[in-house]
Formats: C-alpha cells, structure tokens, sequence
C-alpha cells in the first residue's frame, strides 16, 4: 500500500502477470530477472505454454533446461525476436533485466502483437542526459518509449532526465512499464 506502482503492481496481480515472491509479498524494489520479464511478456501475450515447452532452446542457449517455469516463455519469445540471449551461447535467465534490455523487449513485443505505440507532448522529457550510454540494440526502443512518455527517466533536479539505460529494473518498473 502506498507504493507509487500500487496500481500497475495490482493489475499485474489480477491479471496474473505476475507472482509474487511469496503468497504475502510482492518485492517492488527488487530487481525483475530476464526469465521473469519474458514470463510476463508471455502472460500478456496468452501463449499457449504447451506449444513452446519443447521447442528448441537447449540447442541454441546451453542455460535453458525444459523444467524450468520461465522456459516455454523464452521459447516463445525468442521465436518471435522479442529476445536474444547474451551472446555466448546462453540466455542467462536469472540475470536482472537492465532498463534498456526491458525497453528493447517491450518494443519488440509491441510490434509482434501489433500495438501502437503514439507520441504524445504531454510530460515528454525532452531527452535523456545519458543517451549516449545506451547501448545501440536498444537506443531506438527507449527513444520510441520515451516519445511516447510511457518511460519517463529519472530527474535530475536541474529540469533534465537521466534514463539510467544499465541500471537494474526493478519489478515495480516493470510492472508500470
């Protein structure tokens, strides 16, 4: 209660996007994982988990096992090119998913299921101080979302916005996102 993603965080909730990591808590602040964002994608998406349980993973990233919960969703993503493991062979599933990473996949996802991401003016920060920290695989995913004011950075107390495109995402980010 009292969170400032307490809604975002209950409809994750009702809508059985999420778990939380307990049948009591939620963990706002902690960091979301690469398999547990993909879980999610995978939940908005509907996906049949019995069609992407088996597919063909353990050939191409060698830290994927079928028993694992998150599996059939990295099946499915990967799939679609929502994502793309690490670039040595793994997907590293238990990493925290940085902000641009979550960016780069909420994009993706976006385009696969055909949502229309729209400008707006309205609480836009111009642009980000650290954009040229983001990595080039995902500079366009977070200017789209910043156009679109659906990722709105951190202040920097001089009227700026940083986006910290490294930093860990946290679940409650995510769950706004």
């Amino acid at each position: 209660n009292g969170h400032w993603a307490q809604e975002a965080i209950n409809y994750c909730l009702t809508e059985e996007l999420y778990q939380g990591i307990s049948n009591t808590e939620f963990a706002p602040e902690m960091s979301m994982t690469r398999g547990m964002f993909v879980t999610v994608l995978g939940r908005m998406a509907g996906i049949d988990v019995t069609q992407y349980q088996d597919w063909y993973l353990e050939y191409l990233y060698t830290d994927i096992e079928t028993e694992f919960y998150y599996t059939p969703y990295i099946n499915w993503a990967t799939r679609y090119g929502i994502v793309n493991g690490i670039g040595d062979g793994t997907f590293s599933p238990n990493a925290p998913v940085t902000r641009e990473q979550m960016a780069a996949m909420i994009v993706r996802f976006a385009s696969i299921y055909n949502y229309e991401l729209v400008s707006t003016d309205e609480l836009v920060a111009d642009y980000f101080t650290d954009a040229d920290d983001i990595a080039p695989y995902a500079q366009d995913a977070v200017e789209t979302l910043r156009m679109t004011g659906i990722l709105n950075g951190y202040e920097n107390g001089d009227g700026t916005y940083r986006y910290g495109p490294r930093e860990l995402a946290t679940r409650a980010q995510c769950a706004a996102l």
